[in-house]
């Protein structure tokens, strides 16, 4: 509530960092207050046993009224799960952040259950260059420009919902 109250719109959790298995329930009710404030969660995977796609994707099922966003699509070990997390739960997104255009992104953009649209350009920094990171969808071949405006920004606009900024509408 004080997050709430300070301007939050969203909820990030590291299950690595504190410790926890997403499926051990102790999100929950931290996933319930998201929801009723129409908040997306954020959570960081690629990190095993606590952090991967697949869990994630399972956890997202049991909160089908929130919109999740999978933190690093998995990098570095467990990109290979990414995309049937993504098929597993349409409330479910994948960020760009590590994640190669010609392997990764480009398996989510020719795959009809997933595309594009469900697809958040993001950075790592400090921990990457966010030139790099930009540079990738900018050479990002195999989708079209508006594609691109949608990774790029557009489709922030459907994680962010209601809390959306009036003036990106």
């Amino acid at each position: 509530r004080r997050a709430l109250d300070a301007g939050a719109v969203a909820l990030a959790v590291d299950p690595v960092l504190r410790g926890f298995d997403v499926l051990d329930g102790l999100l929950d009710p931290l996933l319930t207050y998201a929801e009723e404030q129409d908040w997306f969660v954020y959570i960081r995977t690629g990190t095993p046993p606590t952090a991967v796609p697949l869990p994630v994707a399972s956890l997202a099922l049991r909160f089908p009224g929130v919109r999740f966003l999978m933190g690093k699509s998995g990098a570095t070990d467990f990109w290979i799960d990414a995309a049937p997390a993504l098929r597993h739960a349409p409330n479910l997104w994948a960020d760009t952040s590590y994640a190669p255009w010609d392997t990764v992104l480009s398996e989510f953009a020719r795959d009809p259950e997933i595309g594009t649209g469900r697809c958040v350009f993001s950075t790592d920094a400090p921990y990457t260059v966010p030139k790099a990171e930009l540079k990738r969808i900018l050479d990002w071949s195999t989708i079209s420009d508006e594609q691109r405006a949608g990774v790029l920004g557009a489709n922030l606009l459907a994680l962010l919902g209601s809390h959306a900024p009036p003036g990106w509408r």
